[in-house]
């Protein structure tokens, strides 16, 4: 009973160490490498990846950050060639820009901001859309369920402040790289 009470704790320890905001498991090379390839499938315009609103973050997410916590907004420019995270708390940010090779970490609150900025630069953001969204025109429209995507429910939410961008799916290219 001893040696099984102690194995336990020691599978704890080894994959209980990571926090909610740390970097998953490969090396920031990988992450970086893993954005700049889609920053080419993108030379025009930005990629807005988002987080979970939960317990379980979104495998797009994982993938190109490895981070962990929830609420959180992944820009990746194709355009100037860097990356952006946004979380809700931005306690650890050189540790974060550490794990990821992201070039910034910001709150979460500085994201339209950002998005404004984009503005002389393009017209488009991509994000994957839900298979249920493909073929979505974005004017504000309830899907058959009645809600909108987390996707398409920021999609609507930057169209309202900044009726100029263009969305595109990049579902395809992400699944591509996957």
């Amino acid at each position: 009973m001893r040696k099984k009470f102690s194995f336990v704790l020691l599978l704890i320890f080894l994959f209980g160490l990571s926090s909610p905001s740390s970097a998953g498991i490969f090396e920031k090379t990988e992450y970086k490498s893993r954005r700049e390839k889609l920053m080419k499938s993108i030379p025009d315009g930005i990629a807005l990846i988002i987080g979970s609103e939960g317990e379980k973050q979104n495998s797009n997410f994982i993938y190109f950050t490895g981070v962990e916590a929830p609420y959180s907004i992944l820009i990746i420019d194709g355009i100037n060639k860097e990356s952006i995270l946004f979380l809700t708390t931005v306690e650890s940010r050189e540790k974060l820009i550490e794990e990821t090779g992201v070039a910034r970490v910001m709150p979460v609150s500085l994201l339209a901001r950002q998005l404004a900025s984009y503005q002389t630069q393009t017209d488009i953001i991509y994000t994957p859309f839900n298979r249920s969204d493909s073929g979505y025109v974005p004017k504000g429209l309830l899907d058959p369920d009645n809600r909108l995507s987390r996707e398409m429910n920021l999609i609507s939410q930057i169209n309202e402040r900044i009726p100029s961008f263009r969305f595109k799916d990049i579902s395809r290219a992400i699944g591509e790289l996957r």
